[in-house]
């Protein structure tokens, strides 16, 4: 099983909170799920363009 950096679990996990609460504060839920898939795909992509480098 492949070893995950800080970068790769925690950039996606802030982006789905970010998520999550857009959809709160926007009081759509389908909404903030959409984001919170979206921003989690970013933050992982972030961490792999940060980590090349």
């Amino acid at each position: 099983m492949s070893k995950y950096t800080t970068e790769e679990w925690a950039y996606p996990f802030v982006g789905m909170v970010f998520g999550i609460a857009a959809g709160v504060t926007m009081d759509n839920m389908l909404v903030g799920a959409a984001l919170a898939i979206i921003f989690s795909f970013v933050g992982y992509a972030i961490a792999h363009r940060s980590k090349d480098d």
